[in-house]
Order: structure tokens, then C-alpha cells, then sequence
């Protein structure tokens, strides 16, 4: 008895200690990962009065405003990048606990613990933490949001009703896509309270739509232009997107480089995994087990619901979609993992040290290189290192300016090209249309300067509407402009790098007359 008790207090020790060690591995991720463009636009937006972060989140950002004005106050105590990823990642620790609560209705502590670290351990867990975007957020309603869902299921107590009501308001004035999973509750409660309970439980939720209302005016506009313009994106791959996403989300197998062996063989695993507890699931039936194979049939129809929502809105619609959009039903995806409690001890130990040293293992292959996508903050100090006085920096996108204009702290003009950015059909920007446009931009600048740096990246615009490619901007270049200097630029990126060229004007010829 007394080596049972050593042994529960050895593992809440080494529990507090993962965490003490992954919330400084988060602190210093915080540091140390470059931006890349969405961060960028939260930033921009988040530094403007809050009225203003109002407007640019429906007309830009196309979200409700809630987070972005959460971050704007956030960031009045310190606006560095750091310190806005901590916002993220203080929703991360708020969703873990949440998370922790939840499992402790259904399981023991330990077990609890294991969900815990392996919620944390996830690459999705990880990116939402440090990004500044809104996903955390949405990860910590989504999960305070189940937690009241479940305790009113089961208490039928009116606090936690009004809970689930406030949490759902907010989560709608969060991201729209918050819907949906309510949507899931109302279909739950009708399987398990009936058709008279789920009339009065859609009830209490009309004071949130009214109030939701306002949204109601941009977010025809917003989903619009969310719609992909791509002709090659077929039916099938609509219907394959959502499901990929949820496997990614689960699995971190995006993560993973090799595409084809190693992806099948974590499928394999983790399929094994989950399968074998479903069919222990089956066979026990003591009443805890009972309780604990209810909890996970909700889990289990509150993702087929959203994960079916999500599929049907692809197919109709087009909508681009993303791992991202998933953090509404992330958390449940995530108590998945209480199914394990239906190994024994021993399995069940193997199977969380195995998909804990699976997930570091991703982790450390993730962000061994600490660049989300190009490397602006080291492209700022080579710029810097490379440019001469009075020397605009011309960038074709300002996908990329604007990220690279929170590392630079050179003195020349950073020049973005065109001179537009919305949300739209065609993303964040208008793109080039032709050498034409190069030419005005690069004329009126060459005429008062003696050179410039132009930067850009592989791809002028996107493929579903690309109207100038890099090939074509290279022959213009360079037969029009002595480029004195010509780099691709990767930094400590291994994957993507942008190129850098020193334009001056040719020299004019001046035909000899012969007298």
C-alpha cells in the first residue's frame, strides 16, 4: 500500500514537472519562431483603436471581432510579438484544464494526466499556442462549451445551461464555424432527452441568435470569399479535404515528411489503437465503464455531426478549407484518447509513452527549424547588411512585406507592390497583372533613386488566378534592368526561400554622328 502511494506521488511529480518544462518550451518557441503573413495581419489589426479593430476584423480579417479586440487590449500592456503569442498560449493552458475537468467526470487522475500531456504534446496543441491568431481562443471555448453541454446533460442544472448559452455567444463572436457545434449538442440532446426537452433547450438559445444577429450583415460577404476559384477543385476533393483535416488534427500526420510508407503506418497504428479499447468497451460492464462508454459516445457523434456539417458545407460552397477550422471540435477529438482506459495498466502506459514520444518526436522534426514559412526575420538582417543608402526595398506581395516589416529595422523605403490588400476572391492582395505593372512601379522609382532591391517570392499570384509567373518577371528584369546583384534567399528556412535582386537602369547608347 505504502509503495502504491510512492508510486501515484512519483507520477504527480513527473506530471508538474512536464508541465513546468513544456510551458518554458513554450515561452521560448514564443521567442524564437518567425511570423509568417496571417500573425503579421493580426498585428497590424491589433494596433489600431479598438473601433477600428472592429472594422478591419469583418472587412479583413473577415472573423467577428472578439479575439482581435481581446488582443488589442492584450497588447497594450507590451506589443511584442512574444507577448501576443502568450495570449494563445494562456487559452491553451485554460483549454487544458478545462479538458483535465471533463475527463476527470468519466476517469481517474492518472488517466486524466495522460490526456493531458498528450493534448499538450500535439503539434495543433502547439501551433495554437503560438500563434497569433484566434484558434486558441476558439480551442478553450469549444472545450468550457462541452464541459457545460455535458454537466447539463447530465445534472439538468440551470447554471451550467447558462454557462453553455454564454460560452456559446462568445464562441459565435469568435468564429463563425462555432455554429456548427452547436448545432452537435441540440442533435445529441434530442437522441438522449427527446423531442420536448430539445424544443425547450433550442429555446433558451434564442436570446444568443438574436443576439448574434449583427454578424448576420458580413458574414454573407465573408463565406463568399472564403469560396475557392480554383476550377481543379473537384467534388472529390471537397469530400476528402474535411476528413484528411480530422486525421491530421488527431494524428499530426501532416507533420510527417515522407508521404506515403511512414503516413500509412502511423494510419495503422493509430486505427489499432482506438479499435481494440472500442471492442474492450464492448465487453465491460461494470458501472463505471457504463458511464465512461457514454461519455464517449457523445464525443463520438458530436464529431461525426461537425465533421458532416463541415463536409456538406465544402461540397455546396467551395470553401477553401484548413486543418485550422477544425478547433471548434478539437477538444473532443482530443478525449478520444479517454477510450484508452479501457486497456489495462500496462497497455495503457505503453500506448500514452508510445504516442507521447511520437508526438515529441514530431515536435522536434516541426520546429528544429523555428520558420513557419520564409525566414523574414533573417532576410531583415541580410537586407540590412547588403543595402545601400537611400535604396527602396520593393516587395511584389505584401503577403510578404508585411510580416518582414516587424524584423527590419533598416532606414530605406519598404515599397509593397500593388498598393492594395483586401479580403476578397482573390485572397489577401491584387496581383500583378502583367510587366506592365512592373515597369510604372520600377520607372517612377529608378527615377529618383539610383537603385533598388526587389524581393519576391516563387509565386507571383496564386495558381487559380495567377497572372504573372516568375519566369516572365525574370526575362522583363533582366532585360530591362542591370540587376547588379541576384540571390535566392533561404535563411534558416530548408524549404522555401525568396529571391533578391539589385535593379539599376541599363545606361543609354548614344549613336556616334559623323560630320
Amino acid at each position: 500500500m505504502v509503495t502504491h502511494h510512492k508510486g501515484l506521488k512519483t507520477c504527480k511529480l513527473v506530471f508538474y514537472l512536464f508541465i513546468l518544462v513544456y510551458a518554458c518550451a513554450i515561452f521560448y518557441l514564443s521567442y524564437s519562431v518567425t511570423i509568417w503573413e496571417d500573425e503579421a495581419y493580426t498585428l497590424n489589426t491589433t494596433s489600431l483603436s479598438l473601433g477600428k479593430v472592429i472594422t478591419e476584423s469583418y472587412h479583413f480579417e473577415a472573423q467577428p471581432p472578439v479575439y482581435f479586440l481581446l488582443c488589442a487590449l492584450w497588447r497594450l500592456i507590451n506589443p511584442e510579438i512574444y507577448f501576443a503569442r502568450l495570449l494563445s498560449a494562456i487559452f491553451i493552458a485554460f483549454s487544458a484544464f478545462i479538458i483535465y475537468k471533463i475527463s476527470r467526470l468519466f476517469t481517474s487522475k492518472n488517466l486524466s494526466r495522460w490526456v493531458i500531456i498528450v493534448f499538450l504534446l500535439n503539434p495543433f496543441t502547439v501551433w495554437a499556442s503560438i500563434e497569433i491568431r484566434l484558434y486558441a481562443l476558439v480551442v478553450f471555448l469549444s472545450a468550457i462549451s462541452l464541459y457545460y453541454f455535458i454537466q447539463y446533460l447530465l445534472t439538468l442544472d440551470k447554471k451550467h445551461l447558462f454557462n453553455l448559452l454564454l460560452a456559446s455567444l462568445i464562441g459565435l463572436y469568435v468564429q463563425y464555424f462555432f455554429a456548427f457545434i452547436i448545432i452537435a449538442y441540440v442533435i445529441i440532446y434530442l437522441l438522449y432527452r427527446g423531442i420536448k426537452p430539445t424544443i425547450i433547450f433550442i429555446l433558451y438559445f434564442i436570446p444568443v441568435l438574436i443576439l448574434f444577429m449583427p454578424n448576420l450583415y458580413m458574414m454573407g460577404s465573408n463565406i463568399s470569399n472564403a469560396q475557392s476559384q480554383g476550377v481543379g477543385y473537384t467534388l472529390l476533393q471537397r469530400l476528402t479535404v474535411v476528413l484528411n483535416s480530422f486525421q491530421n488534427v488527431l494524428f499530426g500526420i501532416n507533420v510527417i515528411v515522407d508521404k506515403t510508407t511512414l503516413r500509412w503506418l502511423v494510419r495503422i497504428l493509430f486505427i489499432v489503437s482506438f479499435a481494440y479499447p472500442i471492442m474492450l468497451m464492448n465487453r465491460q460492464k461494470t458501472k463505471e465503464s457504463e458511464t465512461l462508454k457514454k461519455a464517449v459516445t457523445i464525443f463520438v457523434l458530436v464529431i461525426l455531426v461537425v465533421l458532416t456539417i463541415y463536409t456538406t458545407v465544402v461540397l455546396l460552397t467551395g470553401i477553401k478549407f484548413n486543418n485550422r477550422y477544425l478547433a471548434i471540435v478539437y477538444p473532443v477529438i482530443m478525449l478520444l484518447f479517454l477510450m484508452f482506459d479501457f486497456y489495462n495498466s500496462k497497455i495503457r502506459t505503453i500506448a500514452f509513452s508510445g504516442i507521447t514520444v511520437y508526438f515529441i518526436a514530431l515536435l522536434v522534426l516541426k520546429y528544429s527549424v523555428p520558420v513557419k514559412t520564409y525566414d523574414y526575420e533573417s532576410l531583415a538582417g541580410f537586407l540590412k547588411s547588403i543595402e545601400n543608402p537611400n535604396e527602396p526595398i520593393i516587395f511584389n506581395s505584401r503577403t510578404n512585406s508585411a510580416p518582414f516589416e516587424y524584423y527590419y529595422t533598416g532606414k530605406n523605403q519598404i515599397v509593397k507592390i500593388p498598393d492594395s490588400m483586401r479580403f476578397s476572391h482573390e485572397g489577401f492582395q491584387v496581383f500583378l497583372r502583367d510587366t506592365n505593372d512592373v515597369k510604372s512601379i520600377l520607372e517612377n522609382t529608378l527615377t529618383t533613386k539610383q537603385s533598388v532591391i526587389i524581393v519576391n517570392d516563387n509565386m507571383i499570384g496564386y495558381p487559380e488566378n495567377l497572372k504573372l509567373n516568375l519566369q516572365q518577371l525574370s526575362e522583363y528584369l533582366t532585360k530591362n534592368y542591370t540587376i547588379t546583384y541576384d540571390t535566392a534567399f533561404y535563411g534558416r528556412s530548408n524549404r522555401l526561400s525568396l529571391y533578391i535582386r539589385r535593379l539599376e537602369n541599363k545606361p543609354r547608347t548614344v549613336d556616334l554622328v559623323t560630320f
